[in-house]
């Protein structure tokens, strides 16, 4: 989680799983709370929402209680203008926030089969005309379909996503992308930061931009579904026997069965992931005899590691 104080300086926080519990009622979206004897530690996250060196966790000693008074700003939004993001300007590790309205979307994409990963592409512009590509995933959205579903017309649809990533794709920050888990998305919602926006953008563009709507993007490109099951060429079983030049090939085939006698994985060294077996250990007893030790370990068929420890791990 992250929390802010009344200046707007954010911090990384998290709590230990079996105190969780002590916790739950007070830890909600935009609730105020008085933290006392939180944790100090290392922020060793690779991707960075809030102070970069620090975060703060909530142990069994740890104090949290409701504030009736909290003063500071609603969200604390750090804006970052587009042209900042479209000329690579900014790091893939840090998140911020990002202001500007859709003049264009496109359909949602629902191939993966797992919901998190349905994605929707919008293209939105700022105050300055700066144009920017960012993909909205799993439920935020379904949110931003369901609300342009039923407001299509209503112009203009002004967009917040707060704790967001750019990524950047062969060096150009072509598609900016908001992170699943932490990203917020606010659209045309009643606070201070978008109305001032709407106002401003009005202003600037009133008549022009009310009649223009929202548009949908023509799509010439296929899903990854579609993509692989249209666009690649698929081949036999019977075709492979005499191969006339060395290819990669789909096959489409039926299973029939599945052999029983053979293991379908093997034990790879988990340190050059070539085959492994087990190794007999024993120990010599006072009257000659040999006991078997009790802990199962293992050596690898690569005479590189060999006189190394190893485990192990199935492969297939």
């Amino acid at each position: 989680m992250i929390l802010m104080d009344e200046e707007g300086r954010k911090i990384h926080a998290s709590c230990v799983k079996k105190w969780f519990p002590k916790f739950k009622r007070y830890l909600k979206e935009d609730s105020s709370i008085y933290v006392k004897k939180p944790n100090v530690a290392p922020n060793t996250s690779k991707f960075k929402f809030a102070h970069p060196e620090s975060k703060l966790i909530f142990y069994h000693d740890t104090i949290v209680k409701d504030c009736e008074n909290f003063s500071g700003s609603a969200h604390g939004f750090h804006f970052v203008d587009f042209n900042t993001i479209v000329s690579n300007n900014i790091l893939e590790s840090n998140s911020f926030d990002i202001i500007g309205h859709i003049f264009e979307y496109g359909h949602m994409d629902t191939s993966e089969q797992d919901k998190s990963k349905h994605k929707m592409l919008l293209h939105l512009q700022d105050i300055e005309d700066t144009k920017l590509k960012i993909i909205l995933w799993g439920h935020n959205a379904y949110y931003m379909h369901d609300f342009l579903a039923n407001n299509n017309s209503l112009a203009p649809v002004i967009v917040i996503v707060q704790f967001a990533r750019v990524k950047f794709i062969n060096g150009l920050s072509s598609f900016f992308i908001h992170h699943f888990d932490v990203s917020r998305v606010f659209i045309n919602n009643d606070i201070d930061e978008i109305t001032i926006y709407k106002n401003k953008l009005v202003s600037e563009n009133g008549q022009q931009l009310s009649s223009s709507g929202i548009k949908m993007i023509a799509s010439k490109q296929d899903t990854e579904h579609d993509d692989f099951l249209k666009n690649h060429l698929f081949s036999n079983i019977e075709d492979l026997f005499e191969p006339l030049e060395e290819k990669t090939v789909i096959i489409v085939g039926t299973v029939k069965g599945i052999r029983q006698n053979i293991r379908w994985y093997y034990l790879a060294c988990s340190n050059c992931k070539k085959s492994a077996k087990e190794k007999e250990s024993s120990t010599d007893k006072v009257d000659g005899s040999h006991e078997v030790a009790g802990i199962v370990t293992y050596e690898c068929a690569n005479l590189k590691c060999k006189n190394i420890k190893i485990s192990v791990i199935p492969r297939y």
